[in-house]
């Protein structure tokens, strides 16, 4: 069995003799042990995204109960085995955690819980087969049976084509609606399932009325909160007491922390940055683009129009008129980036002092300049 086993060294050995690299992957750079984090390997067992609790969610707790169990009332060995099995798991998560992308192609859990899972599924039935009580060992297999047919139904629906790797989970959304503080996934999980636009911007769960209750922002961008209307005091004063995971921090909007823009402005800036994400899209797919351009001209209306309006059938925006945002949004939502960046405001000082005129004044005329800009290379 053991020589057996060595045979998985084969295909490392082979891309080491002709790569150098003992995986294609990390040839070409996407393994790192700087990805691996507390928050990535939990969230392979317990996020409610893609974790294992998802596939087989009572056989996990029952798994962990019988475990436990087993390593404070195995006198003799005391859980030598149990605890072999729990290091072997945690350092595969690990190995398995250096990858780069940690929201892969699914359609219900991260494709390396499928493998975690056998190992905890052989275990568990060997932990039952344990079991001294066999009144309680036939119970817990009939509901360990029913909880995997019923949770097999659940994801039923999803289809072979059906790859939800973008799209959050329900539970996750009641989650965030209702207690944000105990939802804190790897951020990419995070970034690709609600703003997988973002970039380095700020990403956010915004409810149906507009309302945001929980971001996740960049350490090199702190200062495009200002942009959602948060002040610089207040990004001051969360700065310190942030925890960042590979450069990302989680912040839960409260009292203590809100925006100062109200939830209708938060969704009309939401939509639009929805809807020039989409609009890039078209742009990037020629023939899709080219059937935009013909339809400008059948409608008898600007290119700009036909994309923003294809972009809204496609997102089912259909609550604003006519424009989705007016000029002066736009004005508002660049005045609140250049009061956020301290370097801007500086600068706005200098041309205050040489126009004579106040602070505030010269920051609208340059947002509204920069605006006026831009629609003018839309149009």
């Amino acid at each position: 069995m053991g020589f057996s086993s060595c045979l998985i060294l084969l295909p490392s050995l082979f891309y080491f003799y002709h790569f150098g690299e003992t995986n294609l992957i990390k040839y070409q750079g996407a393994l790192s042990f700087d990805y691996v984090s507390f928050t990535r390997i939990w969230g392979l067992f317990f996020d409610i995204n893609q974790g294992a609790i998802l596939a087989i969610p009572v056989v996990l707790f029952i798994y962990l109960f019988l475990m436990v169990k087993k390593i404070f009332s195995d006198k003799k060995n005391k859980g030598v085995f149990e605890l072999i099995v729990v290091v072997c798991t945690i350092g595969s998560a690990c190995i398995a955690g250096t990858i780069d992308n940690w929201n892969h192609g699914q359609s219900v859990v991260h494709r390396y819980v499928t493998y975690f899972s056998g190992i905890i599924l052989v275990h568990f039935i060997y932990l039952l087969y344990e079991f001294k009580n066999e009144r309680s060992r036939n119970r817990i297999v009939w509901l360990a049976v029913f909880s995997q047919i019923a949770t097999t139904l659940y994801h039923n629906s999803l289809s072979q084509f059906d790859w939800s790797t973008n799209l959050p989970k329900p539970i996750s959304n009641w989650v965030l609606d209702h207690i944000p503080a105990w939802y804190n996934p790897d951020p990419i999980v995070f970034i690709s399932r609600y703003n997988p636009t973002a970039g380095n911007d700020v990403v956010y769960y915004m409810k149906q009325n507009g309302e945001i209750t929980k971001l996740l922002v960049n350490q090199k961008n702190l200062e495009n909160l200002g942009i959602y209307g948060f002040s610089k005091n207040q990004i001051d004063s969360i700065a310190p007491h942030l925890k960042f995971i590979n450069k990302w921090a989680y912040i839960d909007v409260d009292d203590d922390i809100k925006s100062s823009l109200s939830s209708v402005k938060l969704k009309k800036i939401d939509n639009l940055r929805k809807i020039k994400s989409q609009i890039e899209i078209i742009k990037a797919t020629p023939d899709w683009y080219n059937q935009i351009v013909l339809q400008s001209k059948n409608e008898n209306i600007s290119i700009d129009e036909a994309l923003e309006k294809n972009a809204r059938y496609l997102l089912k925006i259909y609550d604003e008129t006519p424009a989705l945002i007016t000029k002066e949004d736009r004005i508002s939502i660049k005045i609140s980036e250049i009061k956020s960046n301290p370097s801007w405001i500086d600068l706005m000082k200098l041309k205050a002092e040489e126009q004579k005129i106040s602070l505030d004044s010269a920051i609208y005329l340059d947002a509204k300049w920069m605006i006026e800009e831009e629609l003018n290379k839309i149009n």
